[in-house]
C-alpha cells in the first residue's frame, strides 16, 4: 500500500471516530472460503493497484459472505455464474443474478486481462421488461490469477454500520479506486485517465 494512502486511511478512521489498526492481508481465496473469518468491516482488493474498495455494515452481514463471492465472479470473468449464480441457471427471468458494472469490466479487463480485450455484459433487457442472457461463452485469459489477489481487510465489528459506511464513503471520495463505479463515472465525466486521476487524489493529499 502506498504511503500516502495508508496516511489517508487512518486520517478517515480517525474522522468516523473509529481506532485505526493495522489491516489483515489476505487473497481473495483465502477470504471467500471463510478461512480469514466472518465479520462486518471494510476491505481493499489489491491495495497496491487501489483496485477496489467494499464494505460489510448489516447487522449479521460479513465480507466473506455475498461481497468476495460475488467478486470473485466479477475477476474470474465468470459471465454464466454472474446471470445464473451457483446453478448457472440460464432462464429468462426479472434480473440477472449478479450485474458487472462497466467499471468493474474495465478494470479487469485492463488490469487482469491478458490481451486487455473489453469484456462484454452477460444480460440483455426484452421488449416485456425481462433480462435474457448473452455471451455467456465468452472466454478470456488472465495475466494472473486473480483468486490470489491480495485483500486488505479491517474488522469493524465493534462500530455502526454508519461509521463503517463512513469509512467507506470517505476512501472511495479520496482515493478514487479503479473498480468502484464512482471512479469509473467521474473518468467519463471528466474525460480524464485513472492515472490522472490518482495523481490528483495524493496531491490533494499532500496539500492537505
Amino acid at each position: 500500500m502506498k504511503p500516502w494512502i495508508q496516511a489517508k486511511i487512518k486520517q478517515i478512521f480517525g474522522e468516523a471516530g473509529v481506532v485505526y489498526s493495522e489491516p489483515e492481508m489476505a487473497r481473495v481465496q483465502t477470504v471467500v472460503s471463510g478461512q480469514t473469518g466472518k465479520f462486518r468491516g471494510i476491505y481493499y482488493i489489491w491495495p497496491e493497484q487501489n483496485f477496489y474498495v467494499g464494505l460489510a455494515k448489516s447487522p449479521g452481514a460479513s465480507i466473506a459472505d455475498k461481497r468476495m463471492d460475488t467478486h470473485v465472479l466479477k475477476l474470474t470473468v465468470n459471465l454464466k455464474g454472474l446471470y445464473g449464480g451457483k446453478s448457472e441457471n440460464t432462464k429468462i427471468k426479472k434480473e440477472p443474478y449478479k450485474k458487472f458494472p462497466d467499471g468493474w469490466r474495465w478494470a479487469v479487463s485492463e488490469y487482469l486481462l491478458k490481451h486487455k480485450t473489453p469484456i462484454p455484459t452477460h444480460w440483455q433487457k426484452r421488449e416485456d421488461g425481462l433480462v435474457e442472457p448473452v455471451n455467456l461463452d465468452y472466454q478470456c485469459e488472465h495475466s494472473q490469477d486473480p483468486q490470489q489477489l491480495p485483500v486488505a481487510l479491517w474488522n469493524l465489528n465493534a462500530y455502526t454500520p454508519q461509521q463503517i459506511e463512513q469509512i467507506e464513503d470517505g476512501m472511495k471520495q479520496a482515493l478514487w479506486p479503479k473498480c468502484n463505479s464512482e471512479t469509473h463515472k467521474r473518468r467519463l465525466r471528466e474525460a480524464k485517465t485513472q492515472e490522472q486521476i490518482e495523481a490528483e487524489a495524493e496531491a490533494h493529499h499532500i496539500r492537505s
